[in-house]
């Protein structure tokens, strides 16, 4: 696991990878409206100053959350290619719910059917 500072500069990398990905096509967009209302929500604003900053428009569904939560698993995903470093046995790959034996289920889920 890894701590993520979000500076300007750590932004501007999580963002500009994810936009790379999807525009050579190695990762599609679920068709999600709210993920992608997220993604759509994200501007670049640069300051008088020359500094250039990422925003989004809080909202009563976040500030642009499922956009970041993407951005950083491209991030893992690179410095972790193939599943380095995870364990096959790890309740996150395996999608166990150990108190409920049963699998787990998220508001999620539905996204990402094929």
């Amino acid at each position: 696991m890894e701590a993520v500072n979000f500076t300007n500069e750590r932004k501007r990398e999580l963002l500009s990878r994810a936009k790379k990905a999807f525009q050579s096509q190695k990762v599609r967009i679920p068709n999600n409206a709210k993920l992608r209302d997220d993604l759509g929500s994200i501007q670049r604003i640069v300051t008088p100053q020359g500094l250039v900053k990422f925003i989004a428009a809080r909202t009563r569904d976040g500030h642009a959350d499922r956009a970041t939560a993407l951005a950083l698993a491209l991030h893992a995903a690179e410095k972790h290619p193939e599943g380095q470093g995870i364990s096959a046995r790890s309740p996150a790959l395996t999608g166990v719910n150990r108190r409920k034996h049963r699998p787990m289920r998220t508001r999620f889920a539905k996204a990402w059917r094929a």
